[in-house]
């Protein structure tokens, strides 16, 4: 068997057995380890779980109806339609749906969705840091006892990834929070970090591989890349000269980003754009503030200088002695931005004051930082153990491999007895009304309005229904007995890409004050009347734009490899 590793030469060079079947094994235990509550029949069922359990069923019967492309969840609220998709990425949650039209029970389809990400998380954590700290000449820094049969780069990768598989708070989201979101973002967040170094420290390097990891950021989690967007501007301001020095890279990767992002970026702003809603509006979320960590009471703005002063001053002396003691330079670094990543968390940050920066707001939770201090921490573990375990023979490596395999296991299953108490059968279903906190409802709809009756009503005018039926996202009216002037509020909620049609012709279409889609109808006394949600000439702009950039990128690579 022979198996291509990428080594710090950036050569392709071929490994034998006996490396690659211990990689093997140990990634696949770390997996099973982390997903051993998956392969049960039951599932806890709390936080946000129904809402994206419900997401993916909602996908499914569209997925029946034959609308592909991500649309309204029509049989969402009560059939009254919800468009969590064009505000909230489902692309990758095709998967599972896919598995649940195929026949696999909702939860199933969950489980093994969830095992697929963790086997993904593990691939990419171990190859995308791997190549990054052969990017970084990390080996020049240890020397390895013989007994060692990985490589420098190898062994950092391995308990890197073992440390990000096992975090606390990735299996919380898998566990607790059933944050999709966020526990897809752990895929690709290891790949944004190896492509900020082929653009930084390496001569030529392959800026694709920061879109790669940017695109699926944002196909997975809009708040996540929103925050790793934060961390690489700041990045690109403190290291400006080297930023220049490479602008033409950097300017690449941002607009085949934007380019292949367009599918999903420009619907969101058509939808934003259009209405209000309730995110902007009632505030479901509170403030981040309010939802900061509280470490102590609200602290004194001298206090949290004199807590920085003191924090910066630990590091420095951290940074003087790892150099004197000859660690890998980059160490105290990467512990300051672990530090400073944790107290972002707590309301020991100014909050207050960087919530009224414009988008920042967005972030909704400051906890959530705990994603980069996933990795972050798991970097500078795996290199401060490894400091330690270089020289030693190699059975003390692995049996930090063990325990770090074993704390998963354990961490896991904890986590699932804490919520047993919403422990659900596998062939549980969603509730329909499972909408999250609605923070994609109209400003104007009025949960009450659920409760009204299932058809249309005339606000002005009456009329007789003959025929009434919603399949997915299309309404049917037949009527008759019409007064000349009519006004229908129909039980669907609005948003901007409904078109009505009248016996075939089109209808201007409103919105009512409860946040429904409205009709007014003049001197027609019978008909038909359709309603469907159809897309706009923008979105059909927009996926073009993905779709003619993704192609041209293909050609291009393949063009290139080719004529090389």
């Amino acid at each position: 068997m022979q198996v291509f590793i990428y080594k710090h030469s950036h050569e392709r060079t071929f490994l034998n057995d006996k490396s690659v079947w211990p990689l093997i094994i140990i990634l696949l235990l770390s997996v099973a380890a982390s997903c051993f509550p998956c392969f049960r029949n039951s599932m806890n069922i709390l936080d946000d779980m129904p809402f994206h359990l419900a997401r993916i069923q909602s996908i499914k019967a569209n997925l029946q109806l034959g609308n592909i492309l991500p649309t309204i969840y029509g049989d969402s609220i009560n059939d009254f339609g919800y468009a969590s998709s064009l505000f909230y990425p489902d692309l990758l949650l095709y998967i599972p749906a896919i598995l649940a039209l195929a026949g696999l029970e909702l939860i199933r389809a969950y489980q093994i969705f969830l095992v697929l990400i963790t086997i993904t998380t593990a691939v990419s954590m171990y190859f995308a840091t791997n190549r990054l700290l052969s990017n970084l000449k990390i080996s020049q820094y240890y020397v390895q006892n013989p007994s060692h049969f990985f490589t420098v780069e190898q062994e950092l990768a391995i308990l890197a990834t073992l440390f990000y598989i096992a975090f606390p708070y990735r299996l919380i989201n898998i566990y607790l929070r059933g944050a999709l979101g966020e526990i897809l973002s752990f895929v690709f967040l290891p790949i944004v970090a190896w492509g900020l170094t082929e653009v930084f420290c390496v001569k030529k390097g392959n800026w694709r591989i920061l879109t790669f990891g940017m695109l699926g950021l944002l196909y997975s989690h809009v708040i996540t890349t929103l925050m790793v967007s934060i961390c690489i501007l700041m990045l690109i301001i403190i290291k400006f000269r080297q930023s220049w020095q490479q602008k033409y890279m950097l300017l690449k990767s941002i607009l085949m980003t934007a380019f292949l992002s367009a599918a999903f970026l420009l619907p969101l702003i058509e939808q934003m754009q259009s209405n209000q809603f309730y995110y902007n509006v009632k505030n479901p979320f509170g403030s981040l503030t309010e939802q900061a960590i509280t470490i102590c009471t609200p602290p004194h703005s001298n206090l949290l200088l004199i807590i920085y002063l003191m924090a910066m001053a630990l590091i420095y002396y951290c940074y003087v002695w790892l150099k004197k003691k000859q660690w890998y330079p980059r160490t105290a670094l990467l512990f300051l931005t672990t530090v400073f990543l944790c107290i972002m968390t707590t309301n020991l940050f100014p909050w207050s004051l960087v919530e009224n920066i414009p988008l920042m707001k967005y972030i909704q939770f400051p906890w959530r930082i705990f994603l980069l201090v996933a990795y972050s921490f798991s970097m500078l573990c795996a290199i401060v153990s490894f400091h330690f375990l270089a020289r030693k023979f190699s059975f003390w490596y692995f049996s930090l491999t063990t325990i770090a395999i074993i704390s998963g296991f354990l961490t896991s299953n904890i986590l699932m007895l804490i919520a047993d108490n919403y422990a659900e059968p596998i062939t549980y279903k969603p509730p329909v009304i499972s909408i999250g906190r609605g923070e994609y409802l109209p400003a104007k709809f009025n949960r009450a309005s659920m409760k009204r009756p299932a058809t249309p009503i005339p606000l002005t005018g009456e009329l007789s229904i003959e025929r009434y039926a919603k399949t997915g996202n299309k309404i049917d009216l037949i009527f008759s007995n019409a007064s000349n002037e009519l006004t229908l509020e129909f039980p669907v909620i609005y948003y901007i890409g409904y078109n009505a049609y009248l016996n075939n012709k089109r209808l201007p279409i409103s919105q009512s004050e409860n946040g429904l889609v409205q009709l007014s109808i003049q001197a027609a006394k019978s008909g038909h009347i359709t309603i469907q949600f159809e897309h706009s000439t923008l979105k059909i702009i927009a996926y073009i734009i993905s779709i003619t950039t993704l192609a041209g990128m293909f050609f291009r690579r393949r063009h290139t490899s080719t004529r090389n």
